[in-house]
């Protein structure tokens, strides 16, 4: 009785993984249409009370407040119709420098909770079955190419066996990814896709803050022939093709939130367009390939 106590009171105390405190971080309706100054009051609100429960130890609410907080100043105030006429020069370059005190402030964060998590899993064997829960809202969250892993608790050859087709597609994709050679330019006239200058490209992974922690993979297809593109030719891609400086955003925080699941050595994302701009490709699939892994 003493242990099965211990137990429960062990899978209590388990740490949340990233991609569950992305899930609670996006739990967070705002209304739609509203003024600027509503906006900027609920980013401040968030961003305050990410500092005070980081100052207090808790890393997990400190990161749901961070999150919050960058989904306002990355993508919903920036896309406001009064951005530019409410808002000064030196107000939008605040703006800025919060927009990357939050980045920063969510990459530590994320670095310290995976560690903990891991750490956790291995200190305490009998919370699998947790892991498992989380395992599976990570791969949906991340929307790869997941399959639903058995829910009977005593199966575990059947969990063993699901998790390593998860891990072998991702591991063969990001293989098939790291052979592409990118500089041909066959690729590109294959494709038939205008790309942006070397300069808008640059001035555009200055504005995204891209950093080296990951490379962007994009996997496009067009009059049925499939390509994948990366580094500097994506983000040429997504100017010169998709011109939305909010989808632009929208991947960089996207960067930020993601972690790979277990043995695997890429995320694919799947971002929609909601707008109704009229261009030909309205979903991008989008992989974060993981090299230190």
């Amino acid at each position: 009785m003493a242990s099965s106590s211990s137990a429960s009171n062990h899978l209590q105390r388990m740490p949340s993984s990233i991609a569950e405190l992305a899930q609670k971080a996006r739990n967070n309706p705002l209304r739609e249409n509203q003024s600027l100054k509503y906006y900027l009051k609920h980013a401040e609100s968030n961003r305050r009370e990410a500092f005070k429960f980081a100052e207090a130890g808790d890393l997990e609410s400190a990161f749901i407040f961070f999150a919050r907080t960058a989904s306002l100043v990355l993508e919903t105030l920036p896309s406001h119709p009064d951005y530019k006429t409410a808002l000064d020069d030196n107000q939008r370059a605040n703006l800025n420098m919060n927009r990357q005190e939050i980045i920063d402030n969510l990459g530590q964060l994320k670095t310290r909770i995976s560690d903990r998590y891991e750490a956790y899993r291995r200190d305490h064997p009998e919370a699998e079955e947790s892991h498992q829960r989380a395992l599976q809202a990570q791969i949906e969250y991340e929307g790869s190419q997941s399959i639903q892993l058995p829910s009977v608790p005593d199966d575990r050859e059947r969990k063993d066996k699901a998790l390593q087709e998860v891990q072998d597609r991702a591991t063969k994709l990001s293989d098939e990814l790291v052979q592409l050679h990118m500089n041909d330019p066959n690729l590109r006239a294959r494709a038939n896709i205008p790309f942006a200058t070397e300069k808008a490209i640059e001035s555009a992974r200055e504005q995204l803050g891209v950093r080296e922690k990951g490379r962007l993979i994009l996997s496009h297809r067009h009059r049925g022939i499939r390509t994948k593109y990366c580094g500097n030719a994506l983000l040429g891609l997504l100017l010169s093709k998709v011109q939305s400086p909010r989808l632009l955003r929208r991947v960089h925080l996207l960067m930020f939130l993601c972690q790979p699941h277990q043995g695997a050595r890429r995320t694919r994302l799947t971002i929609q367009r909601r707008d109704t701009t009229p261009l030909r490709h309205r979903h991008l699939s989008v992989c974060l390939l993981h090299p230190q892994l």
